[in-house]
């Protein structure tokens, strides 16, 4: 993700939404981001369904939008066509002819939405989600097709969730196969009427789904304002109670391989937790995450998995500490990994 574009897009879409930057230490919350691909077979037997989705769709975006503000992109698209007189006014392929030089490998169903998973035309900061629409009988969505581990694992990949709907169906292992993909993926899975008499709490269901956990919530850190400034004797003070050890340039992988904390000597029901605060400080290095060299670097490692890759370009120093309000009653330890890369 590109910070710079998303910082943009954020501030662009706030002020055409008429929302002020926020100022010093307040937040600002916006519109959910959601982008949502609508596929539906051309099985004739699916007409009455997107023609009854298509009249639906004004008003389950209203009333999604009274629960939650909503930044939509909504794409409509037949399988192998377009459906003449409904929103579905294009082919899945003439929507990838508009992604670049994009074409489906295969006919197959499951690779065709391999390619819609990945060339979606996904907005940097939106949540993403396809939404299948099937019918028992098709020849294009044959449905015993869909639930395989290369489009599970592309959905996984690029964050995109993936609803199934069908007509009815007597195939257990069908119904299972199709459920399995929508649960794997954090989808719906459901069952269409031949002609469905709640179109809007369909829609309104699959939007609702797509866009959770999808408000972003925007703090800004300014300079000087937010600056915890360090004198020379709080240094002083940081250097003799860490543990330190000396750098020679080199490319290096700085992790916790064991140990944890705990805050409580008297029981409090808190667990000892993995994390430790790192500076690097007295020769120029280069972090590896932000490619910026500098002579003295901050981090913070918050479990096993969290790792802090340097470039170091002359001598240095590291110093590694944990913070709390009552050193009393501290207890443990963590073991600090620092491996040499060659």
């Amino acid at each position: 993700m590109r910070l710079g574009e998303t910082v943009a897009a954020r501030d662009s879409y706030e002020r055409a939404q008429g929302l002020s930057p926020p100022g010093p230490g307040r937040t600002s919350v916006a519109a959910a981001s959601v982008d949502l691909l609508i596929v539906i077979d051309n099985e004739p037997a699916l007409g009455p369904v997107v023609a009854a989705l298509s009249s639906a769709a004004e008003a389950a975006i209203a009333q999604v939008t009274q629960l939650q503000p909503l930044d939509l992109r909504l794409v409509w698209l037949g399988l192998e066509a377009p459906w003449p007189q409904t929103r579905c006014d294009r082919s899945v392929a003439e929507f990838l002819a508009t992604q670049g030089d994009v074409t489906a490998p295969s006919q197959e169903p499951a690779q065709i939405l391999e390619i819609l998973v990945d060339h979606g035309g996904w907005r940097l900061e939106a949540t993403r989600a396809i939404w299948i629409l099937g019918a028992t009988d098709s020849d294009g969505l044959r449905e015993a097709d869909l639930a395989t581990a290369s489009l599970i694992a592309r959905a996984h990949q690029n964050q995109v969730r993936l609803h199934t709907d069908w007509t009815p169906r007597d195939d257990t292992a069908v119904w299972n196969s199709q459920s399995r993909l929508a649960q794997s993926t954090g989808g719906l899975s459901r069952t269409l009427g031949a002609d469905p008499t709640d179109a809007v709490a369909l829609l309104r269901d699959a939007l609702l789904n797509s866009c959770q956990e999808c408000t972003y919530r925007r703090l800004v850190i300014e300079a000087p304002p937010h600056c915890y400034g360090l004198d020379t004797q709080q240094l002083a003070s940081l250097q003799s109670t860490a543990n330190t050890t000396s750098l020679t340039p080199g490319d290096y992988m700085i992790r916790i391989s064991q140990g944890a904390f705990g805050y409580w000597s008297d029981g409090q029901g808190f667990a000892p937790e993995p994390w430790v605060v790192l500076w690097i400080h007295g020769g120029r290095v280069i972090n590896k995450q932000t490619g910026v060299e500098v002579a003295s670097i901050w981090a913070v490692l918050n479990g096993y998995g969290d790792a802090l890759v340097l470039r170091v370009l002359e001598p240095t120093h590291l110093w590694a500490l944990f913070l709390d309000t009552y050193r009393e009653d501290n207890s443990g330890q963590v073991d600090i990994s620092i491996l040499e890369m060659t």
